[in-house]
């Protein structure tokens, strides 16, 4: 009798909230508001079932069942209070398909189950009010539509909710842990096309679970993540998707890799932010090749992301070779750019060896003894701390070495032979810009296409690839 009336009490409930919440929120504050107001409200149908229902199978019908409503919804529009006119962001169906697969999960490990509560009331009432203030006053923007007053409103929000859930559930969370997980809700709601809807509640309900089994390192990893993304992104160091990226590496390079792996990828930015402020300090201005700005998503990937599957494999596989490989293919992407920042600074001659002639200054394919010296001393002292930190035979750092050397050789081969280069009409300067004196430039060599970036995520395959080859002869 119980689970009937839960179910007739669910059903009425949201009836309720789409078509009588709902229509008058949207009828007195717009459509936004509306959605935002049943986002924020829906999350009372779980006290509603865990009263009268508790854990069991009918969690997953009843998540079943709102995929299936919002999915036809999306399409033929019928739930006016829940879509936006001319929606292609499928958020509502991210957000049923997240509570679908947390439902199945909390079925099959009973210990999961209050941690459906704590992922979904993180999304409704972090994302919820984050959407209403940002909406009301959110004039400076922090992402695309997303303001600065929306993020903090869903990580102060979050961070109650949350709280008031763990107290309620008794659920094994630290003040700490839910405020870092409050944190890293409002990162993750910046992220745009709805996906914030399916990546918020799975992270919730999956780090929520392992704080709880008072996993320290997990704990000071979030910290790092959410300490990199608003350090990085909001000094403007990279982009967003970059600066999520590279806050998930340096959080897994610690979870995995331990304190001085960690600290081996941070001596390795030390090292590049100085060189940076040395070239800063010489007023060495670059003219030649296209630079964006804050690091891209790609560069990250070039300097950094396919070590994490290396990382990957030593958590499931327990050997620190693959933590060895791991550091080694961030070494060989920051040998390349202390070549290239630390060669702009020479006073002597640029040549393209691959080409047999001088080039200028800061053009891809250009060597210079100094950029070329530097690199070398760079990439053998971490090579070295690299096998310290695994505890491998000394003989290692030369291989190591090696490796980097030959990839920075093939980034620099390839920017020479195959990278895009243009020459200037006006003025007849070569460079890496499609435009220059305000007018389009002419393709004179490589492939249009082809630029620096991809150029080092180029090399960082070979990297990875040449590391894997030494790993299987290794084992």
């Amino acid at each position: 009798m119980n689970i009937i009336l839960g179910y007739l009490l669910v059903i009425f409930y949201l009836l309720v909230l789409i078509f009588g919440v709902g229509l008058l929120a949207k009828k007195y504050f717009g459509v936004e508001i509306s959605r935002k107001i049943i986002h924020i409200l829906s999350f009372l149908v779980f006290p509603i079932y865990d009263y009268f229902i508790g854990p069991d199978y009918h969690l997953i019908v009843i998540c079943f069942l709102f995929l299936g409503v919002v999915t036809v919804s999306y399409f033929f529009k019928i739930l006016a209070p829940i879509e936006r006119k001319n929606n292609k962001n499928p958020g509502t169906i991210y957000y049923a398909s997240s509570l679908l697969v947390m439902s199945i999960l909390a079925y099959f490990f009973k210990e999961l189950y209050y941690f459906v509560p704590l992922a979904f009331i993180a999304l409704s009432f972090g994302d919820g009010f984050a959407g209403i203030i940002g909406t009301e006053f959110g004039k400076k923007k922090i992402y695309k539509n997303k303001s600065y007053a929306g993020f903090i409103a869903c990580v102060t929000v979050s961070f109650v909710a949350m709280l008031l859930m763990v107290r309620t559930y008794n659920i094994n969370l630290s003040v700490i842990a839910v405020l870092l997980l409050a944190l890293f809700v409002g990162i993750i709601e910046l992220v745009d096309i709805g996906l914030d809807n399916l990546l918020i509640p799975l992270f919730v309900f999956g780090l929520g679970y392992l704080l709880s089994k008072d996993n320290g390192n997990l704990l000071i990893a979030l910290l790092i993540f959410d300490g990199v993304f608003l350090v990085s992104y909001l000094l403007n160091i990279m982009k967003f998707y970059g600066t999520l990226l590279s806050s998930f590496i340096g959080a897994t390079f610690y979870y995995i890799g331990g304190i001085y792996s960690f600290l081996f990828v941070i001596g390795l930015y030390v090292v590049l932010l100085a060189v940076h402020l040395i070239r800063k300090k010489a007023k060495f201005v670059d003219v030649v090749t296209k630079k964006t700005g804050a690091k891209d998503v790609v560069q990250v990937i070039a300097n950094g992301g396919f070590s994490l599957v290396f990382l990957f494999m030593a958590l499931f596989l327990k050997q620190d070779i693959y933590i060895l490989m791991a550091l080694l293919v961030m070494l060989a992407a920051f040998s390349d750019s202390i070549a290239s920042d630390i060669g702009t600074l020479s006073k002597g001659k640029v040549y393209d060896v691959f080409k047999g002639k001088e080039t200028v200054n800061g053009l891809s394919g250009g060597v210079t003894i100094l950029g070329t010296v530097s690199m070398a001393i760079f990439s053998f002292a971490f090579s070295y701390l690299a096998t310290l930190i695994t505890k491998v035979d000394f003989i290692a750092t030369f291989i190591l070495w090696g490796i980097c050397i030959l990839s920075v050789s093939f980034d620099t081969f390839l920017g020479s032979v195959a990278q895009a280069k243009f020459k200037c009409e006006k003025c007849g300067l070569i460079l890496e810009k499609e435009v220059h004196c305000d007018t389009p430039t002419t393709l004179v060599s490589g492939v249009k296409w082809l630029n620096n970036d991809l150029v080092n995520l180029f090399s960082s395959l070979l990297t990875f690839g040449l590391s894997f080859i030494l790993l299987v002869i290794t084992l």
